[in-house]
């Protein structure tokens, strides 16, 4: 019996066997083996944490429709909501089967995203989730009928926000911002169809978000009459109305004749594109508003001699100044830039290899400038319409030292421009007469040391604010300006362009030659194609 079990090796000892089950006993007790383990377990988890907290999102759309803009990020990271103890809520009630619906989610998780914290936000359908809707209904206040953005900025966005109306209520720290306006339409020609051609969402949330943060608009008032904006149809205030929007500033009125001084409240004052010069009272309101909101004081009335005084209670002053090409010379306002820093050289900038006059200008925005300007550095925008050179100098250079009077050039020209200063002859450059280029078409003046300086911005060119002629860079460099005007440079910098339609820029040139092969050339090659093969199939 034991033979043959051992013949059929059933009982016998396995060698090969026995030696593996040792080696396996031998693995199970080598702690090596158990310390690989351990630490392939923790490279795993802290990949998976990793992943989850720190992670990088690229947007690879070509015209990236899913990133917010720079000027957004600033917004989102500044003081003004990361010092915030409750975070600003964003309530995006909007219908699932709105078109563009993925996209503007996708955008405000952006806001999240980079909020730190700082910012909620709440998405749901309104006809999907009816009591929910109702709960927001008595929160707010506010009638379900269509898509709609709640930006709730209070100090405590759990309790029920009171119905009455009252500047100083708690009703100023929340915007509503209706859903159709967060999508751009044009008519057609023939005036029965439109089509959308741009997403305003970024646009109305960010600026609607600043004005709950802040709760009241800031004034910029606007000097009117004669010596005020010149008003027509083209007239620059409705391009400045928007960009003040975006930047919670409100515009108002000022005619200088009918009051004593500036207005207390005043976070800046703008001359565009005056006609006729300002009388001598007014020229004294400007000066003793630019040097009575500044740190710079005089010691005793009269006296030249400047001191420089902090007071972080006092708005600092805040000029924007336009001035019109074809207008004629402003002594008396040109006298009071000269003392700042900038003189207006009343000449038409053109190109000098063309014998005739163009205006449009290819412009640059320089890297010696204001640190705000950063994501402008070197780029390039076309200035449409005529423009205005001008020098960065002072009337009295020991005086601009005393005062701390800094100029910034913000445009510039290439060498292959020059200011005309005789528009009644043929456009030719005289070296003894014109200014030889390149020429600043934009500058900058801060006055005084301390954070709460006096600032000034002055533009030789009215036409390129024109609605239908201010290009979208040019809307985020005037934005930008303002911001910085305004002492609040954290909401500086570049918008995102959700055009959804594509936009060529031509200048006279272009659309001549275009005009030309369409009208002309196209037609007739047409036509003289249709000839020949005639005449070959006649024979």
């Amino acid at each position: 019996m034991s033979d043959q079990v051992n013949q059929t090796g059933e009982g016998s000892p396995d060698k090969s066997g026995s030696g593996t089950v040792t080696e396996a006993r031998k693995a199970r007790r080598n702690p090596l083996a158990w310390l690989n383990l351990a630490l392939l377990a923790l490279v795993v988890l802290a990949a998976n944490y990793i992943g989850c907290s720190e992670y990088y999102r690229h947007d690879l759309t070509e015209d990236q429709r899913f990133t917010i803009s720079g000027q957004t990020v600033n917004v989102l990271q500044s003081k003004l909501v990361q010092d915030r103890k409750e975070p600003v809520k964003i309530i995006f009630a909007f219908l699932r089967s709105t078109q563009n619906y993925n996209r503007m989610y996708a955008l405000l998780e952006e806001y999240k995203r980079y909020g730190n914290g700082k910012v909620v936000i709440e998405c749901f359908d309104p006809l999907r989730q009816p009591n929910r809707a109702r709960e927001i209904s008595q929160l707010y206040g506010v009638d379900y009928k269509q898509n709609q953005v709640i930006i709730d900025a209070r100090p405590n966005t759990s309790v029920p926000l009171k119905t009455f109306e009252d500047d100083n209520s708690e009703r100023r720290f929340t915007r509503v911002c209706p859903g159709d306006a967060f999508v751009k339409y044009e008519t057609s020609a023939d005036g029965r169809t439109k089509r959308a051609v741009a997403l305003m969402m970024e646009e109305i949330v960010t600026s609607q978000m600043i004005g709950a943060l802040e709760g009241s608009a800031r004034k910029l008032y606007v000097v009117v009459g004669l010596g005020g904006v010149a008003q027509d149809d083209n007239s620059p205030i409705m391009s400045l109305g928007r960009i003040c929007n975006s930047l919670n500033l409100s515009m108002e009125s000022l005619d200088l004749k009918k009051v004593d001084a500036v207005p207390d409240d005043a976070a800046g004052v703008l001359l565009i594109g005056p006609k006729y010069d300002l009388e001598d009272r007014e020229i004294a309101m400007l000066r003793k508003y630019w040097q009575d909101h500044s740190p710079v004081k005089m010691v005793a009335p009269g006296e030249a001699i400047p001191t420089e005084v902090k007071d972080d209670s006092a708005v600092p002053a805040a000029l924007f100044v336009v001035l019109d090409p074809q207008a004629a010379k402003l002594e008396k306002l040109s006298r009071f830039l000269r003392e700042q820093g900038v003189r207006p050289q009343y000449d038409r900038v053109l190109l000098a290899d063309r014998s005739r006059a163009y205006f449009d200008i290819d412009a640059v925005f320089p890297s010696d400038s204001l640190m705000c300007m950063r994501p402008f550095w070197d780029a390039g925008t076309h200035v449409e319409g005529q423009s205005m050179s001008l020098k960065l100098e002072h009337a009295s250079e020991m005086m601009a030292g005393m005062k701390s009077l800094q100029t910034y050039p913000l445009m510039m020209t290439s060498d292959a421009y020059y200011g005309e200063t005789n528009p009644d002859l043929a456009p030719r450059f005289d070296v003894l007469d014109d200014n030889k280029g390149p020429l600043c078409l934009a500058a900058a003046v801060s006055m005084g040391k301390s954070s709460n300086n006096a600032r000034m911005v002055v533009f030789g060119n009215t036409e390129m604010m024109a609605p239908d002629k201010i290009k979208h860079e040019q809307m985020d460099f005037i934005r930008t300006m303002l911001a910085w005007m305004t002492d609040r440079e954290e909401f500086s910098g570049k918008t995102s362009n959700h055009d959804m339609t594509l936009k060529i820029n031509l200048d006279g040139n272009a659309m001549s030659f275009l005009e030309f092969l369409t009208l002309i050339a196209m037609p007739w090659g047409a036509l003289i194609i249709a000839l020949i093969i005639w005449n070959t199939r006649r024979h």
